[in-house]
């Protein structure tokens, strides 16, 4: 079920506090296909790496919670203005992932 910004930010700074990273560590992006763009985009390896997602509510939260999670110190990149674009997603960054 879609999440409005405050919820979805709320999850994902507990997966990432749960698995006791740094901000730093982290990349946070929007997408439309955020399986493609895990796992291919980013090089992100689907059985080992630490990464999740979910749906925004529209385009608006989930750049809401993109731009939220990038002031606190997550890395990303925050390009993408696709209207359909309404899905969330982190990683932790590793020597393979490819960050843009």
């Amino acid at each position: 079920m879609a999440k409005y910004s405050k919820e979805l930010t709320e999850e994902i700074l507990e997966f990432v506090s749960e698995h006791g990273a740094n901000y730093r560590e982290w990349y946070v992006g929007i997408s439309k296909e955020p399986e493609k763009d895990l796992f291919k985009r980013h090089n992100v390896q689907k059985n080992v790496d630490l990464w999740m997602y979910d749906l925004a509510t529209d385009n608006n939260n989930a750049r809401e919670v993109e731009e939220r999670l990038l002031m606190l110190g997550f890395d990303g990149a925050a390009l993408n203005s696709d209207p359909k674009a309404i899905a969330v997603y982190v990683y932790r960054k590793k020597g393979h992932t490819k960050e843009w």
